[in-house]
């Protein structure tokens, strides 16, 4: 098989000028996604390795620090209106 050169025409180089502009948006947004699929994956695979560890310390330590809540007594508060005691 013989090859001969072949010049594109202004409206050939035009048209081929277009398909490489589309090219390189659809290329340009293509990375653009993968940045965020990326940025999505690596916050959720932090996010798991936080919580891996922290259940490891738990393990390892065998206790974990809790805030003590202090019970609340029930002749501190008030009694609503009309539900007071009537005297007899």
């Amino acid at each position: 098989m013989q090859l001969a050169r072949y010049n594109f025409s202004p409206n050939e180089l035009l048209e081929l000028g277009h398909r490489l502009a589309r090219q390189e948006q659809v290329l340009a947004a293509m990375k653009e996604e993968k940045k965020i699929v990326n940025k999505r994956h690596s916050d959720h695979i932090k996010t798991l390795e936080d919580t891996i560890a922290e259940l490891s310390q738990k393990i390892n330590d065998g206790y974990e620090e809790r805030e003590i809540v202090q019970p609340r007594l029930a002749f501190e508060e008030p009694i609503p209106v009309g539900k007071q005691p009537r005297k007899q």
